[in-house]
């Protein structure tokens, strides 16, 4: 298997967790600095940041949900200056009120270097030809994606458009398909596993 980052990849167990750790530190800290639900969230349960001492202490950190997320639109939940954020994702807003992400350019670098983390695993290269099945609203791990790879074919995420999108996989010599388990699930169980024959499927 390829490492694109040794540092990160290769550190000994207690490296990793001492790493861990302070970045866990770090995250709480800053949410609790900068971010009042997080604030009157840790204070409700009687949690401190310097409290957290190792990362079994993770436990006692409550969970954001999806409510969480609407309640705190637009902005509520980003920790940093908005003259920080360069990019917003945002849901549909078809259940409620639109979910928020936002992205400061490190956050970008650092999902970027991930994705390309995830990629150099599968042992993909610039050689390689992608097809992304889902849209970039949906997971923009896809969109880093299409921006790391040297040729990527973004196809619409709609279910009907998906077994036509299938002939692409010819026409373009694709090699990996980016796509969700359902849609993989569709088309083995369509009789269209053939598409998929000396292919790398990489599900998110």
């Amino acid at each position: 298997m390829a490492i694109y980052d040794q540092r990160h990849e290769c550190m000994n167990r207690e490296e990793l967790l001492q790493l861990q750790l302070e970045r866990l530190q770090a995250t709480v800290n800053r949410c609790y600095k900068n971010v009042p639900f997080y604030r009157r969230r840790l204070d409700d349960l009687g949690i401190e940041p310097e409290g957290l001492q190792s990362l079994d202490d993770l436990r006692a950190l409550p969970f954001t949900t999806k409510e969480d997320l609407r309640a705190s639109y637009p902005y509520d939940l980003v920790a940093v200056p908005l003259r920080e954020v360069v990019r917003f994702h945002l849901s549909s807003g078809t259940t409620g009120a639109p979910t928020v992400i936002a992205y400061t350019a490190n956050d970008l670098q650092h999902w970027t270097n991930l994705v390309a983390r995830n990629l150099a695993a599968g042992e993909i290269t610039r050689e390689d030809v992608v097809q992304i099945f889902f849209g970039y609203g949906l997971f923009p791990g896809g969109k880093l994606t299409f921006w790391i790879l040297a040729a990527a074919i973004e196809t619409p995420p709609l279910f009907r458009t998906f077994l036509n999108d299938l002939s692409v996989n010819f026409h373009f010599a694709v090699v990996v398909i980016f796509g969700l388990g359902s849609q993989f699930f569709i088309f083995q169980t369509g009789g269209n596993g053939h598409y998929f024959e000396n292919r790398t499927w990489f599900i998110g």
